[in-house]
């Protein structure tokens, strides 16, 4: 997959392997190329018991630049959990329900 995004001004080319695919439970996905020294992302599906589905991110990353990358960490950190939030809110915009993450609904990263 290849896709480029654009954060703050800065223009970011990412090339992204599928590493991973279960049908119906789970996927994973690897950064090729891109502005990060490691980026692994595994999402996962899972009933939610009345209906629904519910869905877990898991970002494995770290960040290049040694020192610098460190010292930026908590700023990228929080723009991680803003793109993440927003793409939540975006998911459930498309699906119909424009509601709040669900109890057990989470992002993690690591």
């Amino acid at each position: 997959i290849a896709y480029t995004s654009v954060l703050h001004g800065i223009t970011m080319r990412w090339l992204m392997r599928m590493r991973r695919r279960v049908p119906g439970e789970e996927f994973v996905n690897g950064q090729f190329r891109g502005p990060y020294a490691r980026w692994r992302h595994r999402h996962t599906c899972r009933d939610d018991g009345h209906g629904g589905t519910i869905i877990d991110d898991e970002v494995q990353y770290r960040l290049p630049f040694g020192v610098l990358g460190t010292l930026v960490h908590p700023i990228v950190r929080a723009q991680l959990r803003r793109i993440f939030a927003h793409r939540s809110l975006s998911v459930r915009q498309l699906l119909g329900d424009a509601g709040h993450p669900r109890e057990g609904e989470e992002v993690r990263f690591g």
